[in-house]
């Protein structure tokens, strides 16, 4: 799995709790 792929996840969850 790429770091890329899973920061993106991150950032997408990060955003949806906001």
């Amino acid at each position: 799995m790429p770091i890329q792929r899973l920061k993106a996840i991150l950032q997408e969850r990060f955003y949806m709790k906001l």
